[in-house]
């Protein structure tokens, strides 16, 4: 998605059958994110991105279709949710 601002943050719903996702913002490098709870949480910032400017960005979100790479991982699924997405331009 493309937006306008300075900072994106990305709320989402943990729980026990959740996953893992990848983030990424203008191209750069990305960053993994475990949404697995052992109880449903929602609208829980799982990702924020600041940006020097206020301007044109992009994010990229993939869900990885997997778990945490921890073999004390109970996640019963790999899914992951979006409750929520804000756009901040300060």
């Amino acid at each position: 998605m493309t937006f306008e601002g300075r900072r994106v943050l990305w709320f989402a719903k943990l729980g026990p059958d959740n996953g893992t996702a990848a983030f990424s913002s203008d191209g750069g490098s990305a960053e993994i994110v475990d949404t697995y709870a052992a109880d449903d949480v929602w609208g829980v910032a799982v990702y924020r991105k600041d940006f020097a400017t206020v301007g044109r960005h992009s994010l990229h979100i993939e869900v990885l279709g997997e778990h945490k790479a921890d073999p004390n991982d109970q996640s019963s699924g790999t899914f992951v949710n979006v409750d929520g997405i804000r756009v901040e331009m300060g």
